[in-house]
Order: C-alpha cells, then structure tokens, then sequence
C-alpha cells in the first residue's frame, strides 16, 4: 500500500502498462538487454499486446534510450 516493491523484488518503477503491470525501470533494463522495438517489448514482456494505450509511452522510452 505504501508505493514500494516488496522486500527482495527488484524496483519495477512507474507502470507503464497497466494491462500487464510493467513498470519503466523493467522495460528500460530490457531495452538495455536488446529490445529495440514495441513488438519485441510484447515479446518478452507483453507490454503493449492487450488494450494498446501504452505504446505511445513504449515508443518514447525506446527513442530515448
């Protein structure tokens, strides 16, 4: 309730995708680990596959990093 990942869970920061519950800190590490497109962030993480509100914010994260 407090905002704060659970103890050992790593910091998934702002949700981004509300459908899936992806944060920002998750999406950027996998940007860093090679994910260079939205399709291949719904690959491995689903964001941007359901209802699609999230992909303008996907683009951006992607064209800034």
């Amino acid at each position: 309730l407090a905002g704060k990942p659970r103890q050992g869970d790593s910091d998934t920061g702002e949700v981004v995708c509300a459908c899936f519950g992806v944060g920002s800190n998750t999406i950027l590490r996998a940007i860093g680990a090679g994910a260079d497109s939205v399709a291949a962030l719904g690959e491995q993480l689903k964001a941007g596959t359901n209802c699609g509100s999230c992909i303008p914010e996907l683009k951006k994260l992607l064209s800034s990093h």
